[in-house]
């Protein structure tokens, strides 16, 4: 939820850059930017009333990949 990256975000704030590198999921060269990344995303949300928010393991190009591939499967599917 929201809620919970809310907390996440909280924490990682009060976490100096050797604390957040020891974090499981955050890359120890992230450390020291994971926060700055996070305060514009946390804004957003609460601009828009965002209640819940995934992350992915992948980027966009890969979400954009498959977005492609799962339409034309469907497309060859169809025909």
């Amino acid at each position: 939820s929201t809620a919970d990256a809310n907390r996440i975000m909280h924490s990682l704030l009060a976490m100096d850059k050797r604390q957040r590198a020891n974090v499981h999921g955050i890359a120890s060269e992230r450390a020291d930017v994971i926060v700055g990344g996070l305060l514009p995303l946390m804004a957003i949300l609460r601009q828009l009333d965002v209640k819940q928010l995934t992350f992915s393991n992948n980027g966009l190009r890969e979400g954009l990949m498959f977005k492609f591939l799962d339409h034309e499967i469907m497309s060859s599917i169809v025909q």
